[in-house]
Formats: C-alpha cells, sequence, structure tokens
C-alpha cells in the first residue's frame, strides 16, 4: 500500500512539472491503478503512464471533457 502511495504521488509530481510551464489550467482527476499501468484524468483528458515510471501519455484528445 506503501509503494502504491508513493507511486501516486511521484506520478503527480511528474505531472505537475511537467506542465507547468504551460497555460493549461492544472487540473489533476481520478486514478485508476492495475498491474502495469496508471490511467488519470488531467485537464478534461485521460493519461496513461506505466506502473514503473517514465513519461505519461494522453490518450484521449476531444475537446470535450472526459
Amino acid at each position: 500500500m506503501l509503494k502504491l502511495l508513493f507511486t501516486c504521488v511521484l506520478l503527480f509530481l511528474n505531472c505537475v512539472t511537467g506542465f507547468a510551464q504551460s497555460s493549461a489550467p492544472l487540473m489533476f482527476g481520478r486514478v485508476a491503478v492495475n498491474r502495469t499501468h496508471i490511467a488519470f484524468s488531467y485537464a478534461g483528458d485521460i493519461w496513461l503512464v506505466e506502473r514503473g515510471g517514465g513519461d505519461a501519455r494522453r490518450i484521449t484528445t476531444d475537446p470535450s471533457e472526459e
């Protein structure tokens, strides 16, 4: 449980620092975790990142909120 919490905190910090220079609003939303990936909503889109870390990939690009 502690490892999962640590991973989520690191993911959140990575997202905040990665998008800190953009003009888009910083809205971090729901998180879903499975064995290999973490999915989360950010600024109205759904993002996916491997549990081991790395760059998050945006998997939705619709102008409406997901």
